[in-house]
């Protein structure tokens, strides 16, 4: 059976992406949690890379992160989250009594 080289490599990495994102959602006790809300402050370490970033859930409930460098969206796209009101999803670790975030999607 031929491969096309061409397809395997996307093919892999999407079945990587959703075993990955399969056992995060399956709780496979690597302590990713995930929260949803809209943007109140972000604080970026440069153009790329954020430093802490704070939001508010539906609930009304704030949260405060930190971050280290990159984390899926850029501090000035989340500042337009910020004046929009656009929610975003913030998924994070908890670590020495801090929450670090791991990704951001919108």
């Amino acid at each position: 059976m031929m491969v096309n080289r061409r397809l395997a490599q996307p093919v892999f990495t999407l079945v990587a992406v959703l075993s990955i994102s399969l056992s995060a959602a399956c709780g496979s006790g690597d302590g990713y949690r995930f929260v949803v809300g809209q943007v109140t402050n972000v604080v970026p370490s440069s153009v790329t890379a954020l430093a802490e970033l704070d939001l508010v859930d539906a609930d009304g409930v704030a949260w405060q992160f930190k971050a280290r460098g990159f984390v899926g969206q850029t501090p000035s796209h989340l500042q337009e989250h910020a004046a929009t009101g656009q929610s975003i999803r913030v998924e994070y670790f908890e670590e020495d009594g801090h929450l670090v975030i791991s990704a951001i999607t919108d």
